[in-house]
């Protein structure tokens, strides 16, 4: 789960002398703030397209961002929320049929397809 340069850096502090466990966890999260991961995961997102606008449940990003249903505070739900916003999606509650023909109130985020970012502008 480290990247490159979480790894080089536990490595080179290994090579000097002998780290305690603390120090290896302070170097992760300098070289790997929890932000970064997040935004790496949620700048990707693309949802299910329907007639002009484009969905996705906060239940699939929890699991996208792999944080279990007891860590799910209101705090952790408003961070998900300003992290969507930014990145132009619109909270929302949206009716759902279930398998059983039961009407469900779904949560998540909507997006008009022209908000949606380019690739190209990407490169």
């Amino acid at each position: 789960m480290l990247d490159n340069e979480a790894q080089r850096a536990i490595t080179s502090l290994n090579q000097k002398m002998p780290v305690s466990f603390v120090e290896q966890l302070r170097a992760i999260c300098t070289a790997a703030p929890s932000d970064d991961l997040w935004s790496a995961a949620l700048d990707g997102v693309t949802g299910r397209v329907e007639k002009d606008c484009e969905y996705v449940s906060t239940e699939w990003l929890w699991e996208l961002l792999d944080v279990p249903a007891v860590k799910r505070t209101p705090e952790l739900a408003s961070r998900l929320r300003t992290e969507m916003v930014r990145r132009r999606w619109v909270p929302c509650r949206r009716r759902h049929a279930t398998s059983k023909g039961y009407a469900a109130r779904i949560r998540g985020y909507v997006r008009m397809i022209a908000d949606r970012p380019s690739r190209d502008s990407e490169h």
